[in-house]
């Protein structure tokens, strides 16, 4: 098992490759920006993007990471050649090519998209720009930040925004970048407050909120809804508002900064939720290591980070359910594969010591696109019908 120490030391350590990365993309920025155009899309992410050798085997090798501060004559004759006289095509091939050589995953899908947010434009245009000549800016902005990717820092954070559900989100590190599988989640959501009983809105809150992925999704598929989110974090506080006003429905959310513990959470005003959600923290501390750099260098692992069993949070987030909860209200969880089996018997067992989590039911199991188990909801019922 990581110890803490282990984890604070991986954090420096993800601290220093920000601050890295930070110099090339504050250099793409200087070189990129004007008035009618963003800087790339890189709006906040940076560093120099180093390599950090962290072994799993091994978790005082954390704070042996070492960095390998790469140059253009680093990377062989192609980052030598001056990139302003080939086409699109040319460069997405060469430097896909690159990328594959150095074992950076995706590394196709890499370019194209990296390519699209420096022409400023969507990928699945590309095809027909392949013959469009680079201009030296752009040929500049590209080998930068493709130099961040051969550095594992994620595509999401190089680009500045990504796609989820019908909106398009900003991302900044650390906060958690929302993964494909969560919009099924939101799907869940948005279906049962279109279905909700009844002449008014369900009011909604989301807990562990990161980019405000699934509340944004939707309040920008039910207008009329209003939701509260809720994260520990500031950066992702922020950029949950930031992107509330990006879609234009601020109005209609609150975000504050709180952090889900046994205590009643004090940043909430004095009111029951009709449905709650959540995608919590719920990697086994253990299995941090094993992560992806993308993810162990440049996430917050407190968004990632359940504990010994992966389930500290989502217990906890159960216990605050049961008092914030209206009857009849909804809890929509994301969870480990396993946690579909372990949570409704810890629940059951848990009910037989506490009253006070008597109201929760357990209601179903539901099994991402992949086949694992991945979301599970419970109902609050009156406690009299508990059985």
């Amino acid at each position: 098992m990581i110890s803490t120490n282990s984890i604070k030391i991986l954090n420096v350590v993800k601290r220093v490759t920000f601050h890295r990365t930070s110099q090339v993309l504050q250099q793409t920025r200087n070189v990129a920006a004007s008035p009618l155009r963003p800087p790339c899309h890189t709006k906040s992410f940076s560093s120099s993007c180093p390599r950090q050798s962290v072994s799993p085997d091994d978790h005082h090798s954390l704070t042996a990471g070492t960095s390998e501060n790469f140059s253009p004559t680093d990377r062989g004759p192609y980052f030598q050649n001056s990139l302003s006289e080939q086409s699109v095509g040319a460069v997405v091939r060469r430097y896909a090519d690159e990328l594959q050589e150095r074992d950076v995953p995706e590394a196709l899908l890499s370019v194209q998209h990296i390519v699209a947010s420096v022409l400023d434009c969507s990928r699945a245009s590309l095809e027909s720009k392949e013959g469009q000549v680079l201009s030296p800016s752009q040929s500049e902005d590209l080998r930068r930040l493709i130099t961040c990717r051969l550095e594992r820092a994620p595509v999401q954070y190089i680009i500045g925004d990504w796609d989820f559900h019908d909106i398009t989100l900003d991302v900044r590190p650390p906060v958690f970048i929302p993964r494909p599988e969560t919009e099924q989640l939101a799907d869940d959501v948005i279906r049962c407050v279109k279905a909700w009983p009844g002449a008014g809105n369900p009011r909604l809150l989301e807990l562990c909120c990161g980019s405000g992925a699934i509340t944004l999704a939707v309040l920008r598929a039910c207008p009329g809804v209003e939701a509260t989110a809720v994260d520990r974090s500031a950066e992702a506080v922020s950029l949950t508002a930031h992107n509330a006003v990006k879609l234009g429905v601020q109005s209609r959310l609150t975000v504050k900064q709180c952090e889900v513990t046994e205590e009643p959470l004090v940043c909430l005003p004095l009111q029951r939720y009709d449905i709650i959600v959540a995608n919590p923290p719920y990697v086994p501390t253990a299995h941090l290591r094993d992560l992806a750099p993308e993810i162990r260098l440049y996430e917050d692992l407190r968004a990632l980070d359940g504990g010994p069993d992966g389930l500290t949070v989502i217990k906890l987030i159960l216990r605050q359910a049961a008092n914030l909860l209206s009857e009849e209200g909804l809890l929509f969880l994301e969870v480990d594969e396993r946690h579909g089996r372990e949570l409704p018997l810890w629940l059951q067992e848990e009910q037989e010591r506490n009253q006070s989590l008597r109201c929760l039911q357990f209601v179903s199991v539901q099994k991402d696109f992949s086949g694992r188990d991945r979301f599970i909801r419970f109902r609050r019922v009156l406690e009299h019908n508990y059985s």
